[in-house]
């Protein structure tokens, strides 16, 4: 028994037999957890000769306050009860934010996640949402909203992704109270996902709106980050496991309620790849070309347009394999890369980033040497620097033939 669970705090010691849980004999450890569940609970106790009745009743976010755990990711999707509780599929989740309370209270840093759902949580579920947020917990650390992301795997009809006049509704709203909490706070915790600038076609803010880019795993600063550092203007996020490439590894791309990691209903997602040997071989001479799903490619030619690298094709790769939003380089599958190359030729040196790979391994389970064979690829590592150095050799050995 832990020393700072609620049983022990009310007395229950080691050795002691629980005889019954709220007048139960629980028929075996599923029953138990059943019965345990609730916030008060019922125990009847043999303790030697004794008999005892105890009453266990559970803090709201007990073992958080006693064990001192910080910064917490809590999903708030919405404050109002009913859509809350809808959205976390618990009849019980409408009233869990009270714990928010408790926890900001003892000092506890909270990281708040909103994910949107078109036609559930946005327009005015959002904005009453946003305006809760001000009013109930200002000290929260970051708010950070993001969009649902979807496969074609998805089976729940009302689900779908946003569409490019709800992106632009999305963004227009948020910066409302993005500059309503500034003038009422005198900070802006408020942080939108870059996936809804790029599904309304609207650039992202502009670098000093992120800080030291604390956000990168929720999808908030990707695409900014990766043209600071691709331009020389911000530090590269190579080292950091994240960037824009970067993809998640889920079990469920349909579900809609926030597991571990903050950012996995996104389709503009990051993990931490793994590293992969990039191509040893002698560096060839044909023009490179730059391999990306949608949302890559979208940026890299607003990026290189206007510049003496407008030359450089941008391959992309849409995702056929996980089909729905699923729209990052990440996820790329051997299978739809290769269909993307042979629609483009094989006069280029295609650049394939390292984050699509585990081990040299596709999603799919083919190779980067299984795709050598029909292409000229280089793997080249996740990082705006690394891209740009990669870019201006080419472009000085082209010049000097």
């Amino acid at each position: 028994m832990q020393s700072a669970s609620a049983a022990a705090r009310v007395g229950v010691q080691v050795g002691d037999q629980i005889v019954l849980v709220n007048g139960v004999v629980p028929r075996d450890i599923l029953e138990w957890h059943r019965l345990v569940e609730s916030d008060v609970v019922d125990l009847q106790i043999a303790r030697g000769r004794e008999s005892l009745d105890i009453v266990v009743e559970r803090l709201p976010g007990e073992p958080f306050v006693e064990e001192k755990l910080s910064p917490l990711y809590v999903s708030i999707h919405a404050v109002d009860p009913h859509v809350r509780s809808d959205m976390l599929r618990n009849n019980r989740g409408g009233f869990s934010l009270r714990w928010v309370r408790l926890m900001l209270d003892n000092q506890i840093d909270i990281r708040a996640q909103i994910v949107l759902c078109p036609g559930v949580n946005d327009g005015d579920v959002l904005e009453s949402t946003l305006s809760g947020l001000l009013e109930q917990f200002p000290e929260l650390e970051s708010i950070a909203v993001v969009p649902l992301g979807l496969s074609q795997f998805n089976t729940e009809s009302r689900m779908r992704f946003q569409t490019s006049d709800e992106a632009n509704a999305v963004i227009d709203l948020v910066e409302e109270w993005q500059r309503r909490f500034r003038r009422v706070l005198g900070r802006q915790p408020i942080h939108l996902a870059d996936e809804f600038y790029l599904v309304a076609n609207r650039d992202v803010p502009s670098a000093d709106n992120y800080g030291e880019y604390p956000m990168l795993e929720d999808g908030v600063g990707l695409v900014r980050s990766f043209i600071e550092s691709f331009s020389g203007n911000g530090p590269d996020v190579s080292g950091r496991h994240d960037g824009f490439f970067a993809s998640v590894d889920h079990g469920s791309p349909t579900d809609y309620v926030r597991p571990v990691n903050p950012a996995v209903e996104t389709s503009l997602r990051v993990a931490k790849p793994v590293s992969v040997s990039l191509n040893p071989r002698t560096r060839s001479a044909k023009v490179p070309a730059i391999v990306s799903g949608p949302y890559g490619s979208s940026m890299f030619r607003k990026l290189l347009a206007g510049t003496d690298l407008a030359h450089i094709p941008v391959v992309e790769v849409p995702n056929l394999h996980f089909g729905g939003n699923t729209a990052v380089a990440g996820l790329m599958t051997f299978a739809d890369i290769q269909g993307a190359l042979r629609a483009h030729g094989r006069e280029n040196v295609y650049l394939l980033p390292d984050v699509c790979l585990n081990d040299g391994v596709f999603l799919d389970g083919a190779t980067v040497g299984d795709l050598s064979e029909e292409f000229d690829i280089e793997v080249i590592a996740t990082s705006g620097v690394a891209l740009r150095q990669r870019l201006e050799a080419a472009r000085k050995e082209n010049s000097r033939d």
